[in-house]
């Protein structure tokens, strides 16, 4: 099985790659969302996940 999300946590880099099911990663970059932004990616990247 291949990782869907990706997460890349460190002091030069804070972000999620995802799949977008066609085999085409998306970048998000944490460092550049606000705070309002960067709770909602995490509230729906974890129900997405729960879901899954």
């Amino acid at each position: 099985m291949k990782n869907r999300a990706t997460i890349h946590m460190g002091a030069s880099k804070f972000t999620v790659n995802v799949n977008d099911g066609h085999g085409n990663p998306v970048e998000f970059n944490l460092y550049d969302m606000n705070k309002d932004e960067r709770r909602n990616f995490t509230r729906e990247f974890v129900k997405a996940f729960r879901e899954s």
